[in-house]
């Protein structure tokens, strides 16, 4: 008997039996030992065959021998698979965080989460008149503002204004409500990444 060591670390075994006496060695032979030209090998075929079950395999081209749950490295990605479901898919789509999503596809929500998120942004600047209570957005901000998504937190000559207060007038404006800005007021707006509705909890106790 012979077997071959695929360049993917696969063991193939002969269609032949095997002969114990001939091709594995009886009691007290160099079972360990690799073969000399020309001579019988004498190594522990079943060592053997556990060590090409645990090396996984690594190849351009799909594995010809595999079952439900082999292990591929494929070599064009480089890309883990596995064999699930009668097809090689990459191994994070046969993870599953929860009954319902793959490792993958709570990758992909989540990037596709971030991707949109708005963004958070700073801007300053001054009051020319008096009793003003409305601040106005730059352009470039704001059309990738997301006012359901964000809050605005304002100070006034370095005074942090009740959040409560503050929430956007119209698409380009922040209403400040039960405060005034006056004539060379200077004033910082932060938009944060916080949902208005959540991010106020009238009352909290401490027991």
């Amino acid at each position: 008997m012979s077997t071959t060591n695929l360049p993917d670390n696969r063991l193939r075994f002969s269609s032949a039996k095997i002969d114990f006496a001939t091709e594995v060695g009886l009691t007290g032979q160099p079972h360990d030992t690799y073969p000399g030209p020309g001579e019988q090998p004498r190594y522990d075929w079943l060592r053997m065959w556990y060590i090409s079950l645990l090396a996984n395999q690594s190849s351009y081209e799909e594995p010809t021998n595999y079952r439900e749950g082999t292990i591929w490295f494929d070599l064009n990605g480089p890309t883990i698979k596995i064999y699930s479901e009668s097809q090689w898919k990459e191994i994070t789509e046969a993870i599953y965080v929860d009954d319902s999503e793959t490792l993958a596809e709570w990758i992909e929500n989540t990037s596709a989460l971030l991707i949109s998120s708005a963004p958070e942004m700073t801007f300053s600047g001054h009051s020319t008149v008096d009793g003003t209570t409305v601040i106005r957005i730059p352009d470039e901000f704001a059309d990738n503002i997301d006012q359901e998504n964000t809050k605005p937190f304002v100070h006034v000559n370095g005074l942090f204004l009740d959040p409560r207060n503050c929430s956007y007038n119209t698409p380009n404006t922040i209403l400040v409500a039960g405060q005034t800005i006056d004539k060379d007021d200077r004033f910082t707006v932060v938009i944060k990444n916080i949902k208005p509705e959540l991010f106020y909890e009238p009352e909290v106790v401490i027991p």
